[in-house]
């Protein structure tokens, strides 16, 4: 439906959530291995990295044609979005820009545009905004697009602002050309017995991307010690497989990073925020009432 409406109200600029563009490239890859043509699909966006963007387009122009003449970029946003999705449709031709903000910022704080983006970044602070980050690299914003305050609520007013900055409990990283790169929300940082800070997103990153993961959730139980990387999934396959299935993501995983125990989701999806986040204190809730499944 949603390509159906691009094409024919010629639509020029769509503004989504990771999971619409995810859904996007899954129906792709899915048409193409319905028509035995995969491995030349995987063969051209292998070849095409190497190929000028503005070219790109001519080599993928059937999928192009399907979004209509006058397509010019997706707009990203919301929720994290996946940096190999991202190279994928970079490699198709298209253009997929991404930004960051939140709601008590009106909404924009990054940006990036056709003519300064780079891949896996949000971009870099919009103008009239001010945003750095503390020494726990938490992203803190100032400008006229913050809000004042939380309606009737100065105590959580008072919590949010640090110095006249909006503390987003966002972490994040800018690099030495202004463009932000994000790390995860700070209360979902798994902080090991050795003191080591694991981003919950970089270790789903690679278990997204394993066989029959449809998705998951990575969230820290608390040890004796610390805490312990849990990885909770949507799958279709058995205990057996899916442990082999995490000892291989676990080979592509950093020491620090290992996920020590896996559950698997018993539900159709996770439950989701209106912008389509996983609500990670309602999976860790589930987890912790219930015996974890390996």
């Amino acid at each position: 439906t949603i390509v159906e409406t691009m094409k024919t109200e010629k639509i020029s600029v769509v503004l989504v959530v990771p999971r619409i563009l995810l859904s996007l490239e899954d129906g792709i890859v899915n048409e193409f291995r319905r028509k035995k043509l995969y491995t030349l699909l995987k063969a051209l966006t292998s070849a095409a990295a190497a190929m000028p963007f503005s070219l790109r387009k001519y080599v993928f122009l059937p999928i192009h044609l399907r979004l209509g003449n006058g397509f010019k970029f997706f707009g990203v946003g919301g929720a994290p979005f996946d940096k190999q999705s991202e190279l994928f449709w970079h490699r198709l031709g298209f253009l997929v820009l991404q930004g960051y903000g939140l709601t008590e910022t009106s909404p924009a704080v990054t940006f990036n545009s056709p003519r300064k983006r780079k891949i896996g970044s949000v971009g870099t602070v919009l103008p009239g905004v001010e945003a750095i980050t503390d020494e726990g690299n938490e992203i803190l914003v100032k400008g006229a697009n913050v809000t004042q305050g939380y309606y009737k609520d100065e105590e959580k007013t008072k919590g949010a602002f640090s110095n006249g900055w909006l503390r987003t409990g966002d972490v994040g990283v800018f690099d030495k050309d202004g463009f932000l790169f994000l790390k995860g929300r700070s209360k979902d940082v798994i902080v090991t017995s050795e003191g080591l800070n694991v981003y919950a997103e970089d270790v789903e990153a690679v278990l997204n991307k394993m066989h029959g993961i449809k998705e998951s959730a990575v969230i820290g139980i608390k040890a004796k010690e610390g805490e312990q990387v849990h990885a909770v999934v949507l799958t279709d396959l058995g205990d057996e497989e899916l442990s082999k299935v995490v000892a291989e993501a676990n080979k592509k995983l950093i020491d620090y990073q290992q996920i020590h125990d896996c559950t698997k989701w018993p539900y159709e999806d996770f439950p989701r925020t209106a912008t389509l986040k996983v609500k990670k204190s309602l999976v860790q809730q589930h987890v912790l009432e219930k015996t974890p499944s390996k």
